[in-house]
Order: structure tokens, then C-alpha cells, then sequence
């Protein structure tokens, strides 16, 4: 007979490393609804994370890059806020640029020097410049003993916490500045316990900022400007890291040679990758990628001929609604010069394309695409921009081409747009690009009035838009800011738009936005919300195969707050919204599934935490249910047959003793006998085998 406790039988099928929870008598097993999930994800989600249309991110190199390493690199300190506590996972920066190649920016062995001076020194420079790396460099110059990354989007006194546990000698924090005022506090009271903690020579503080300080500021500390290191030395190193072939190398030079000075550490690997991608493109198709000058100057150059309203509303409604029907396009035009031009007859808009088949400036063109009706699939003709125009570009030269009368009504324009059935993601991710080149404007004339609206979906617009900076390269500094601002805020309306934020683009591939932390703290602080911070996390685990940062957030924050009694149960209702977004059939969640099964480490963390589920007595039915979604999956034949197996060989994984192997075997066995009798007999042939399988 088995004599070990509740508590004892739980710890055993826990990853080393956690806490146990107080027991109670377990549950029998649910029944397996179809397409269950205790937070579904919103309609139309999963197309927020990918723009539409070609609105690729060509951020993904360095991205993709950094977001290499696996959860054993991160380290977490718990702190206290208010009442509650909660774990800040620490990025090992070291490990996290292990690998990365190098070379000195102007200004490095400035920062070298300062570093060897101050205990507190403010690193700025242009953004993509490579301040991150240079800094990890500099510090392991000077010999410290770990560098850890601090998430932004901590108060200044949560960032204090922070650094005042990190009290090994020689320790090192690396932290993005959110403001200029969060600057000029740490100069101030607020920031005396870092003050002190640097001056006590236990920890040395690097201040990572897009710009340079005020006067006030740099009285306070060691200021060191980095600037873009040269392209070539970046490209030399690169491809020598990377072992790329000459032909490739030599192809990526000429693409270099045609774009305009200067060119920034992460434009370089991109272009490296696109060269090895692609070598049957020539270096001119390559460059126009990455060069914005050929539309600014194609925009100009079609304005200087006189356009009237009409057909400047025509390129401005076709550049924000790229990849739209026609029909759609040539509406949204109409209004937008009425905007424009209120005393013009209100007759309607010539047709997008004249007699002459011409298109404005060559920066539109016609494009049909295949589309689900009621009546099948159908052609749909759409209205594209021209390659090798992007859509942000267009608008982006418009808006600086043009003066203040025009961006007034395009904003009013752009904010009565999201309303429109489908263009909800157009309108955001043009906020958002136009954001990053005017903030205060469109916050003030776009985000708030979606913000004020008391409709969920233009609230969730506004969140959406800040994701917008990070996907097409942009400094998300500012968007980092208001994102904060609004999960802190202590309206629901501002809350609900962080939530979308931070499960949207900003979340999902900028590694400094403390995504999942803030999600977190949005579901213990608004219950009312908890089903949107949920799906919202469940989104990042599924943004992609290449969101390895955003997968490896998520699930090693779920696995460092499940040590806490008081969130436990909260991280085990967050669980059938990842799985239930996992074995979804769509493209974007079957590609993140298969990628995770890849990531040894991340695999092995979901699976710990379901196991955790399914054998911790007095907990809900979550870890049954989460099973039970992994089951149907496989049954359907939306997935490999595998896919329960691997789940399963991943929860014996983390058992920490033949005991604990024991109890969640029987836990396993329990469930997928709950699972024989679904009235899906595709589901309940499918438990029968893994019975047959695991338990003979």
C-alpha cells in the first residue's frame, strides 16, 4: 500500500526544483468537449500576430537570433509589490549572445573605460546600432561575473528590487530606460537603493536608451553615446560565424553597396540571410527590401506633379489597405477625400485603375486572390502596393511628404476605419507604423479615441498598434512606454488594451517587453479580464515556428510562478488556453506545436506543468482537460499520431523518482479512461490505444 501523502505524491511528478501544494482529494476526469478551451482565443487573433499581405517582418534576424536560447538561461529573482509577490525572470546575456558575432561601434572603448570608472553608466545610441551586444561584450571585459538582463516595464522601485537581490560581486544589470523621467528618477530618491547597491561595489548598473539624456541626467552619471559599427567589418563577421559561401557573401556586398548609409548591425544580417535565401535574385531586387529611399523618392516625385485630393486619397486608402478587395479600397477612398476636400463635388472617385491601365506612380497594382464564399472558393480581385514598395513606406513618405492639414484628417479617417468589418488589423498596424514617426499625434488623435470608445474591438486596436514599431524594424521604445502606461492604469478599458499589446506583435518579438510578466499580473489584478490575458498568452505560444523568445517566455514564467502557493492555481487555469491554442488546425499554431516539440526544453516545461495538473490533488480538471485537447488533436488526424505519445514521454520526463513516475502513470491511465467513453468514438478509439500503449 502506498503511504506517501498528497503532498508528497504531487512534489514527485514535479520538475525538480518547485515547491509542493497543500493536497485535497482529486477529481475524476472531465469529459473532452469539442474545441474546449476555458479562455478561447478571440475571433480573428491569430491574424493580429501576422501581417497581412506581404506585412512581413523583416526584424526576424536579430530577432530570431536572440531568441535562440532555452529556458535554462534564465534566472528569476522574486520580489514583492503592493501585496503580492512575483517571480522577474532574468535573461543570462551572456549565454543569450554566446554566439554572436561582433564588432566595435564607435564609442566601445569609451563604454570599456566607463565601465572600468562608474558602477552606473547610461549607454545610448541610435536604434539597431547593436547597444545590447556591445554592452554584454564590454561587461565581460571588465570581468563580471554574470550580466542579467531586466526586463522593461518594471516600476523604478520593482527595478530596485530587482537589482538590490542581485548582490554577487561582480554582478552586472542591463536595463532599458522606459522615459526620460524614469531616468531622471533614477537620479533621485527613487533610485537611491540602486545607487547604493552600485556605490557598495556589489553590482554594476548599465542603462540601456534610444536617446541621449537631459543635462540634469548626465550630471548624475557616466554617459556613453555607440553609433553603427561599419557594415562591412559586421558582414565579414557574420558570414564568417555563419560559414556562408562566398557566391553568397559577394551578393549580400553588392546589396550593401546600393543601400544608403548608414546601415545597422541587424539590417546586415538580414541582408546576409536573404542573400543565402536567395541567390538567383540580383542584388538590386535584394536591396529594395531594405531600402526605403526608392519609395520616399517615388512618392515625392508623384506628388510634385500637383495630385488633387482625389488621387492622394486614392494611394493613401491603397497603401493602408493593402491586400483588401477593391471594391473595399475604392470605398475608403471616397471617404477619405471627402476628408480631404469637403468643397469638391461629391461625385465619386474615378476607378482605381484608369482606361490607360496606369497606376498612381506605379506604387499600386491589381492582384486577384482565392477566397472561401458560401459558394466555394472564388477569385477576388484585390488592391496590392508594388514591389518593391511596402505598404509602411508609402504611407510613412505620404505622411512626411504631406503637411499637417492632411495628417489631421487622415487620423480621423484612420480612426473611424477600425470600425469597419475586417480592416480592424489595417487600420491598427498603420497606427502603429505611423506611431513609431509621430507618437504624440496618433496616440492623441487615433489610440485614445479607440481607446475612449467603450467598444472592445477598437480598444483592442489601439493595443494592437503598438506591436506595429518592432515588426517592421522600428525603435519600440515609445511603444514600450504606452504599454506600460496602460497595464499600470487603473482603467479597464487601458488595461484590456495592454493585454492586447502585449499578446499581439510587441509581445511576441520584442524580447525586452516583459510580455508575460505583465500578462500575468493583468490576470491576479482584473479577474474581470482573466480570459483575455489568458488567450493572450496562449497567442505567444503560438506566434510562430521562429517566436522561440515569445514560447520560451511564456512557459518558463508559467513554470517560476507555479512555485507560488498563492498563483499556482492561476497558472493551472492558464494551461487549457495554451494547449487549446496548440492543437488548433490553423497554419500559424500547427507550425509553433511542431517547432516546440523541437525545443527539448520548452517541450519538457509544458509538459511538467500538465502533469503537475493532472496529479496534483484538489486542483480543478484542468490537467485532464489539457490531455483530453492533445487526444482529440491526434483523433481528428489534425495532427501526428505521435503527439499524445511525445506529451506523454515528456511528463514521465520530468518525474523526479520511480514514485512520482508511478502516480502520474495512474493519473495518465484515470484520464484516458474518462476519454474511452467520449460520445466521439474517434476520441475514445484513440484513449483505448494509448491505454493499449502505456498501460498493458
Amino acid at each position: 500500500m502506498n503511504t506517501a501523502s498528497a503532498e508528497e505524491q504531487a512534489a514527485d511528478a514535479r520538475p525538480a526544483g518547485q515547491e509542493p501544494a497543500a493536497g485535497e482529494s482529486a477529481e475524476a476526469p472531465p469529459k473532452v468537449e469539442q474545441n474546449g478551451n476555458a479562455a478561447d482565443l478571440p475571433e480573428d487573433s491569430l491574424g493580429d500576430l501576422l501581417p497581412p499581405d506581404g506585412r512581413k517582418s523583416i526584424v526576424s534576424g536579430q530577432v530570431r537570433s536572440q531568441a535562440a536560447f532555452i529556458g535554462g538561461s534564465i534566472h528569476s529573482v522574486t520580489i514583492s509589490s503592493g501585496d503580492r509577490s512575483f517571480p522577474v525572470p532574468l535573461a543570462d546575456l551572456t549565454a543569450l549572445h554566446a554566439r554572436a558575432a561582433f564588432v566595435e561601434p564607435p564609442g566601445y572603448q569609451d563604454l570599456v573605460r566607463s565601465l572600468t570608472r562608474q558602477r552606473v553608466v547610461v549607454c545610448h545610441g541610435k536604434s539597431g546600432c547593436g547597444k545590447e551586444l556591445a554592452v554584454t561584450r564590454a561587461l565581460q571585459e571588465v570581468k563580471a561575473s554574470v550580466i542579467r538582463l531586466i526586463p522593461a516595464g518594471l516600476e523604478l522601485a520593482e527595478t530596485s528590487r530587482v537589482i538590490a537581490a542581485e548582490t554577487e560581486d561582480g554582478a552586472a544589470c542591463v536595463l532599458s530606460c522606459l522615459s526620460d523621467s524614469w531616468l531622471s528618477s533614477l537620479a533621485g530618491t527613487t533610485g537611491q537603493p540602486i545607487l547604493a547597491a552600485a556605490s557598495g561595489g556589489h553590482v554594476m548598473v548599465v542603462v540601456l536608451s534610444a536617446h541621449e539624456p537631459a543635462r540634469a541626467v548626465a550630471r548624475h552619471f557616466e554617459v556613453v553615446a555607440l553609433d553603427y559599427p561599419d557594415d562591412w567589418a559586421v558582414l565579414a563577421a557574420c558570414a564568417a560565424a555563419a560559414g556562408v559561401p562566398a557566391n553568397a557573401r559577394e551578393l549580400a556586398g553588392s546589396v550593401l553597396d546600393r543601400l544608403d548609409p548608414p546601415v545597422g548591425p541587424a539590417t546586415v544580417t538580414q541582408v546576409l540571410a536573404e542573400a543565402v535565401a536567395g541567390q538567383d535574385r540580383t542584388a538590386a531586387e535584394i536591396a529594395s527590401l531594405f531600402s526605403n529611399t526608392l519609395t520616399a523618392e517615388a512618392v515625392t516625385s508623384w506628388l510634385g506633379d500637383g495630385r488633387r485630393a482625389r488621387e492622394i486619397s486614392v494611394v493613401a486608402a491603397g497603401a493602408t489597405l493593402s491586400g483588401a478587395p477593391a471594391i473595399v479600397v475604392q470605398e475608403a477612398a471616397d471617404d477619405l477625400r471627402a476628408l480631404l476636400e469637403p468643397a469638391e463635388p461629391a461625385d465619386r472617385l474615378p476607378e482605381l485603375i484608369d482606361g490607360g491601365g496606369s497606376w498612381p506612380g506605379g506604387l499600386l497594382r491589381p492582384a486577384t486572390v482565392m477566397t472561401n464564399t458560401h459558394f466555394g472558393r472564388e477569385r477576388a480581385e484585390v488592391v496590392e502596393v508594388a514591389a518593391p514598395h511596402r505598404p509602411e513606406s508609402i504611407i510613412r513618405a505620404v505622411w512626411l511628404a504631406l503637411g499637417p492639414a492632411f495628417r489631421g484628417r487622415y487620423c480621423d479617417w484612420l480612426a473611424e476605419l477600425a470600425g469597419a468589418p475586417g480592416l480592424k488589423w489595417h487600420a491598427a498596424f498603420t497606427a502603429g507604423v505611423l506611431f513609431s514617426v509621430d507618437p504624440a499625434l496618433i496616440e492623441a488623435r487615433v489610440l485614445r479615441p479607440w481607446l475612449d470608445s467603450d467598444l472592445r474591438p477598437l480598444i483592442r486596436c489601439a493595443g494592437l498598434a503598438l506591436g506595429a514599431p518592432v515588426a517592421v524594424g522600428d525603435d519600440p521604445s515609445a511603444a514600450r512606454r504606452l504599454a506600460h502606461f496602460w497595464a499600470t492604469s487603473g482603467q479597464q478599458p487601458a488595461r484590456l488594451a495592454a493585454i492586447a499589446a502585449y499578446g499581439g506583435l510587441l509581445g511576441a518579438w520584442d524580447v525586452s517587453s516583459a510580455a508575460p510578466l505583465k500578462l500575468f499580473a493583468l490576470c491576479q489584478v482584473s479577474p474581470e479580464l482573466r480570459g483575455e490575458a489568458q488567450a493572450a498568452l496562449a497567442r505567444l505560444v503560438v506566434a510562430g515556428a521562429d517566436a522561440v523568445s515569445a514560447r520560451t517566455a511564456v512557459i518558463s514564467y508559467l513554470n517560476l510562478s507555479i512555485a507560488d502557493r498563492a498563483a499556482r492555481a492561476l497558472v493551472y487555469d492558464c494551461l487549457p488556453a495554451v494547449a487549446g491554442a496548440l492543437v488548433r488546425p490553423d497554419a500559424i499554431c500547427a507550425g509553433s506545436l511542431a517547432a516546440l516539440r523541437e525545443e527539448t526544453g520548452n517541450w519538457l516545461g509544458l509538459a511538467g506543468l500538465i502533469a503537475m495538473a493532472l496529479t496534483e490533488p484538489g486542483r480543478s480538471d484542468h490537467g485532464p482537460h489539457c490531455l483530453g485537447l492533445f487526444v482529440q488533436a491526434s483523433a481528428s488526424g489534425e495532427h501526428d499520431q505521435d503527439l499524445v505519445e511525445d506529451l506523454i514521454r515528456g511528463m514521465r520526463g520530468t518525474c523526479r523518482s520511480p514514485q512520482g513516475e508511478e502516480r502520474l502513470g495512474l493519473a495518465i491511465k484515470r484520464a484516458l479512461a474518462g476519454f474511452t467513453r467520449s460520445d466521439d468514438e474517434q476520441v475514445s478509439a484513440r484513449a483505448r490505444a494509448l491505454l493499449r500503449s502505456f498501460f498493458r
